[in-house]
């Protein structure tokens, strides 16, 4: 179960149930009242926060889903999952847009999609790092750190660098740009 707070008093304006097991990641959609998450049940709903309830399940990751990222240039999301699959995907159809041939050998642990909406970056427990495109939906370069766990991405506004952290306490910058 997913809540919405209000911040003033503490007080939960809505509950919003359709997961049923652990939730893994939230991010806000196109406004305000537009969210999705993501959990271990396989599913990845995108829900009016007004009326608490789902506008959209995405069923087709299997198993955990654990990584999300949503942009407001192009209304796609990404996702990721313990297998290593990416998914990127229209959340108003339910449609796959692209099935990104993972680089990834162990489970995806983050996702992060540019400012532009046209770039990816993928992050994994098996220390691996993708960049992607998104146009097309293909690689277009990763390398992989033998024993760090690559835990969270996050990816500059003005999309030159990605900054990573490991299990480890290690935050690595990548450039973009070139």
């Amino acid at each position: 179960t997913l809540r919405v707070w209000l911040t003033q008093n503490g007080a939960v304006q809505r509950q919003l149930r359709g997961h049923t097991e652990y939730v893994n990641n939230v991010d806000f959609g196109a406004n305000d009242n537009e969210g999705y998450s993501v959990a271990d049940d396989g599913l990845s709903i995108r829900w009016n926060l007004e009326t608490g309830e789902p506008a959209l399940i995405f069923d087709k990751h299997q198993p955990v889903i654990t990584g999300l990222d949503y942009d407001p240039t192009t209304r796609l999301v990404l996702t990721s999952n313990q297998a290593g699959e990416l998914f990127l995907w229209n959340p108003d159809t339910g449609e796959i847009v692209h099935n990104l041939d993972s680089f990834h050998t162990e489970w995806i642990t983050s996702v992060a999609i540019s400012a532009d909406g046209t770039r990816a970056v993928s992050v994994g427990n098996d220390g691996a790092v993708a960049f992607w495109n998104l146009t097309d939906g293909t690689l277009i370069a990763g390398t992989a750190f033998d024993g760090l766990g690559i835990r969270d991405v996050d990816i500059s506004d003005d999309q030159t660098k990605a900054i990573v952290t490991t299990s480890q306490g290690i935050a690595l910058v990548f450039d973009m740009a070139t």
